[in-house]
């Protein structure tokens, strides 16, 4: 998430149409230079551990005496919200919603249905509030894996970049996206949410009244947010 390189879209599309993976090695092929990342130097360029669960989108068998849908859908969600049917991003609690806004666009990247909440979603929010560990190391190679699929998702175009800059493939020529202000989760994204900013700095629910907090999160120091 903390990346801050730009998207070379066509660059991107050429880096998974030629991705392999065999033996743990992410194999692939841009400009005719290869590029062989395994799986320490992946850990190297990445900056990301090997700590926590290995999970791969289901529930994974440490969290199983631990997790409940029940209980997981009470944590995230906002006291109005039914508990039995399919559940949508508006039934999020504040907090659940700005993360579920990450999962989504950014920690699990996908091309559609964003405003429904998967059981992979709800998951990695149970983690996120329990404080379990999730090894994202394990989890994006996964995702990579998957973007192997006929028609899925290209995820991590950032890391992507990261990958074409150390192997010095040639980018000056090459169209791009450049990384804005505006990729920032800012006040425009919260009030669509269906939020409103109070005097005191913190956010409500639009018809919430006065004297109710539910969903009320401070937003003081946090310039994303402003």
């Amino acid at each position: 998430m903390s990346l801050k390189l730009s998207v070379y879209s066509e660059l991107v599309k050429a880096f998974y149409s030629n991705l392999e993976i065999q033996e743990s090695t992410l194999i692939s092929e841009v400009y005719r230079i290869k590029l062989v990342i395994d799986q320490s130097f992946f850990y190297v360029l990445t900056q990301l551990t090997s700590e926590g669960v290995p999970f791969e989108g289901t529930l994974d068998d440490d969290w199983k005496f631990d997790f409940s849908m029940h209980d997981a859908r009470w944590l995230v969600c906002t006291n109005q919200a039914d508990m039995i049917v399919r559940l949508l991003a508006g039934s999020l609690a504040l907090e659940s919603r700005i993360l579920h806004y990450l999962i989504v666009r950014i920690l699990l990247p996908r091309s559609s249905n964003l405003a429904q909440v998967s059981e992979e979603d709800l998951i990695v929010m149970w983690a996120f509030h329990t404080g379990q560990k999730i090894d994202w190391a394990h989890l994006v190679w996964y995702r990579m894996h998957k973007a192997l699929r006929l028609n899925a998702p290209l995820p991590y175009p950032h890391l992507v970049t990261l990958f074409l800059q150390h192997f010095n493939i040639p980018l000056d020529s090459e169209p791009y996206v450049p990384i804005k202000r505006s990729f920032l989760i800012g006040a425009a994204v919260v009030a669509s949410f269906g939020y409103r900013k109070e005097r005191d700095g913190s956010w409500v629910k639009k018809g919430a009244q006065p004297n109710d907090d539910e969903g009320k999160l401070p937003v003081e120091g946090d310039s994303s947010l402003l």
